[in-house]
């Protein structure tokens, strides 16, 4: 039954409708998807377009206020043109008719339907979206905004229940974000370091487990940062396995692309809709030309991605773009400290909680940065926690073309 009243509301709010369809259309519309409910204006349910007053001289004029048989007024409902997304002004718009007609509930209605909750159940200033339920048949949510909304079985208790498991499952999405956040974090990987270091102290000397760590790097990545691409194969296939990080974005792919052979803006672009192919091309052909384009060097590319391009042109007058892939001894990025002992640098920089931090570039450049201390403790360690950051990580510093890091706590 339920099924049945949701594909006809369907069928009135999207199948059967225009793409172009006006607002005023398709509030005719709503009324019929509000009869299915057995909501209807001539029997005193609703009320088309009221205007209330608040304050001296302002009104408010919401689309639809549904009604007890008692004259109470149950939820508001807003409508917006069905071509036009959801925004947070329209959103904002059924809020303040919450709030002046003091409404635990209102119904957005356009692409799709929004519920929105203003009660105390729920822990913040806004009134806080419960549920968004998208025009499909069959829809499983569809069934259930039937079941909550028609006339018949619309009760207080129904939508409360409705309303704590649509917050708990709120909370739960929440606390998931906030944890995996605080994995993935530079500090979490530092705290990593120090329970491998505790796990192995009763089995090896701590200046032993020390040298090891300072040869590995210890990284924690979502698996959704993760995607099968080869950046670099000459012959690039989407089929080719190797792992890349998802978040590897247009121009840190281009300098990938010219690493390997010169190509030229359009044998790049060519690469780049390979990769990207849910993005524009003329998006990224404009992202071409602001990085490589321009009469002198360094172009943009070479200033932000610290490295100097070799540009060559060939018989046909065009441009080709390359860069020399610096030839790294190992994997491990030098970093000097000053002091040089590292117990010794550690003692000072718990005294000061600050050091400056230099970045050396392949192509002859250097840029100094503070060091912020503050939360650096007596179980951290100096060089876990610097090659844990993010820009000095395995893989992303050669990428940088970054040479070398010199450390000192004295500026």
């Amino acid at each position: 039954m339920n099924q049945d009243k949701w594909n006809e509301i369907n069928f009135l709010l999207s199948e059967n409708i225009k793409t172009d369809i006006s607002e005023n259309d398709f509030e005719k519309n709503v009324i019929q998807a509000l009869r299915v409910l057995d909501w209807k204006e001539y029997s005193g349910d609703i009320d088309i377009r009221p205007s209330f007053q608040f304050g001296a001289a302002n009104r408010i004029m919401p689309d639809f206020v549904i009604k007890s048989a008692t004259n109470q007024k149950l939820f508001v409902i807003e409508i917006k043109q069905p071509s036009i997304p959801l925004t947070s002004s329209f959103q904002q718009q059924l809020f303040s008719y919450m709030r002046h007609l003091k409404l635990e509930y209102g119904i957005l209605i356009g692409q799709s339907i929004q519920i929105f909750y203003d009660g105390n159940l729920a822990k913040q200033e806004d009134p806080i979206l419960l549920e968004t339920i998208r025009f499909e048949k069959n829809n499983k949510k569809g069934e259930t905004f039937v079941e909550l909304f028609k006339k018949e079985n619309y009760n207080v208790e129904s939508l409360k229940n409705f309303t704590i498991e649509a917050l708990e499952k709120i909370n739960k999405k929440q606390d998931f974000k906030e944890l995996t956040k605080k994995i993935v974090s530079d500090n979490y990987i530092e705290k990593l370091t120090e329970l491998i270091k505790q796990d192995f102290i009763s089995e090896y000397d701590g200046e032993l487990i020390d040298s090891v760590l300072k040869e590995i790097d210890i990284n924690i990545y979502k698996k959704s940062d993760f995607i099968e691409t080869d950046l670099t194969s000459t012959n690039f296939n989407p089929t080719q396995r190797e792992i890349r990080r998802k978040k590897t974005g247009v121009i840190s792919s281009i300098k990938k692309l010219i690493t390997t052979q010169p190509k030229s803006q359009e044998e790049i672009l060519d690469e780049l809709v390979k990769l990207f192919p849910d993005r524009h091309k003329d998006s990224m052909r404009n992202t071409v030309r602001a990085q490589l384009g321009g009469p002198n060097q360094p172009v943009r590319i070479e200033k932000e991605r610290n490295f100097t391009l070799i540009v060559t042109i060939g018989n046909d007058n065009i441009k080709k773009y390359s860069i020399s892939s610096p030839s790294y001894t190992n994997s491990i990025l030098p970093i000097e400290l000053n002091p040089s002992n590292e117990l010794d640098f550690k003692k000072k920089l718990l005294k000061t909680k600050r050091a400056y931090i230099t970045t050396f570039y392949a192509n002859g450049t250097n840029e100094k940065k503070p060091w912020n201390a503050n939360r650096f403790s007596e179980t951290s360690g100096v060089l876990g926690n610097l090659r844990s950051r993010p820009e000095f990580r395995n893989g992303e510093w050669q990428d940088r073309g970054i040479i070398r890091v010199y450390v000192s706590i004295e500026n």
